[in-house]
């Protein structure tokens, strides 16, 4: 029998919703969804079963169904509530790897975001999903499914089984902290405060997990911006400096040169882009 809340909606679109449930809320549907069923736990707890599988869910786990599987959840006695956003959804196609979690048993798939701030994300997106699901716009149906496209890639930094997520927490901060802050100088003392680390632990980990130090990687990461404003715009190179935080333009020019071998001139007239105003 298919679940009522299904025949509310047009295929392929999505059903979201958020629940807070207390003591004795339990769904069961014998023989699944015909859609992909995701969950994320907000407060509380709650359990997921299917077949003889069963696993409880808390604060920063993620769950899904996949279609045909036997869904049996709902709250767990202790602490006795379950705050949960939920979402049916028909993937796209690039989806495939970003819900590539741990499968508890098949048809059954679990993930745990250990980081707060970025669990505190995904529920963002994944709260800004529903309210787009439900909304009237012409396009409410494609704003759903980009919030929703953010989380799972916003998940994907912390999922095992994807090159992002064997990262140490601490180094994806000081990543996200260097793209926050390719406009300016930074400190190594700076970067590790941000991530709540000493400069010595951080640097050793971003060194072991990234290949070179964190302020190396800033380097690169400004000059490689730089590269790409030199090929696809007419700014002058001194505004591109600047707008860089080099203040002065000979040292962004020499950098640059040990960066990519030619001159910032040189590599604005091998990309073809238009001249320097």
């Amino acid at each position: 029998m298919v679940d009522p809340q299904l025949r509310l909606t047009a295929p392929r679109s999505i059903l979201s919703g958020y629940f807070q449930q207390g003591h004795g809320y339990r769904s069961r549907r014998h023989h699944g969804t015909n859609d992909w069923l995701l969950m994320a736990t907000e407060d509380g707890a709650g359990f997921l079963a299917t077949g003889s599988s069963r696993i409880r869910v808390e604060r920063g786990h993620l769950s899904c169904y996949l279609p045909g599987t036997p869904q049996d959840y709902g709250t767990e006695l202790d602490p006795g509530h379950w705050d949960f956003v939920w979402a049916h959804v028909d993937p796209r196609t690039a989806w495939a790897g970003w819900l590539n979690w741990h499968e508890v048993s098949p048809g059954m798939r679990h993930l745990v975001i250990d980081d707060e701030e970025l669990f505190t994300a995904i529920l963002t997106s994944l709260h800004a999903c529903h309210r787009d699901a439900c909304g009237a716009l012409p396009q409410h149906e494609e704003l759903a499914r980009n919030a929703l496209e953010r989380a799972l890639l916003l998940a994907d930094l912390a999922n095992p089984a994807a090159a992002t997520g064997r990262l140490d927490p601490r180094v994806r901060q000081a990543v996200a902290y260097i793209g926050a802050h390719l406009d300016r100088s930074v400190s190594l003392a700076g970067i590790a405060a941000a991530c709540d680390s000493s400069p010595s632990r951080l640097a050793h980990l971003f060194r072991d997990q990234i290949g070179m130090a964190p302020i190396r990687f800033h380097e690169h990461q400004r000059l490689q911006r730089a590269a790409q404003l030199l090929a696809a715009t007419a700014e002058s190179i001194q505004d591109i400096a600047t707008t860089l935080g080099f203040d002065d333009p000979f040292y962004f020019s020499n950098r640059f040169r040990r960066r990519y071998a030619c001159s910032p001139s040189a590599y604005r007239k091998r990309s073809g882009a238009a001249a320097e105003q």
